[in-house]
C-alpha cells in the first residue's frame, strides 16, 4: 500500500522570488559555537560564531540572493585543509578524500551556515527542507554554499 503524499497549496508565481542557483565561496570554516552565559544571566553567541554568520549573511547577499518564500534546499561542500602534523606525503593524498577524521562537526558547521542564511537566501531557516552537505580535504578551507528553491515535483516517496 502506498503513502499518499498531500502537495501544499500552489502559491501565487508572484508571492514566490525565483533565483537562478548560485554558489558562493566562504574562505574559511567556522562551526557554531555553544550559546555562552554571561555573568549577568544573559545568553549569547560566542563572538567567532557571530562573525562568520556576519561573514555568511555578507556574502550570500553579494552573491545576489534575495529571501526565498516556500522550501528550500541547502547545498554545502565544506573543504579542510589536513592537519600540518601529517607527513607531506599523506597531505597530498588525502586532497580530494572525505575529511571523516577531522575534529569539526560537519553539522555544527551546518549551524552556522543556515544562521548566517537566515533572513538573506530565506526567511527564516524553518524553511529548509532539503540538505546536501559534504567535508573534504582540499589545499584551500572554505565552503562552498548554493541555496535554491524545491518545488513539489522533488519530494521522493519510498
Amino acid at each position: 500500500m502506498g503513502v499518499r503524499v498531500q502537495s501544499r497549496p500552489r502559491q501565487a508565481e508572484a508571492c514566490r522570488v525565483v533565483i537562478v542557483s548560485r554558489a558562493f565561496w566562504v574562505p574559511h570554516v567556522v562551526a557554531k559555537g555553544r550559546p555562552r552565559l554571561a555573568r549577568d544571566g544573559r545568553v549569547y553567541t560566542p563572538k567567532r560564531t557571530h562573525k562568520f554568520e556576519q561573514e555568511v549573511c555578507w556574502l550570500a547577499r553579494e552573491a545576489g540572493y534575495r529571501a526565498i518564500s516556500g522550501p528550500v534546499h541547502i547545498m554545502i561542500r565544506v573543504v579542510l585543509t589536513p592537519p600540518t602534523g601529517w607527513r607531506k606525503a599523506d597531505r597530498e593524498v588525502s586532497v580530494g578524500c572525505w575529511a571523516d577524521d577531522s575534529r569539526i562537526d560537519l553539522d555544527n558547521i551546518l549551524k552556522g551556515v543556515c544562521d548566517g542564511l537566515n533572513g538573506v537566501a530565506y526567511i527564516d531557516d524553518h524553511q529548509v527542507c532539503s540538505i546536501t552537505a559534504t567535508k573534504i580535504w582540499g589545499d584551500t578551507a572554505g565552503i562552498w554554499i548554493q541555496v535554491r528553491p524545491l518545488d513539489d515535483s522533488e519530494m521522493e516517496v519510498t
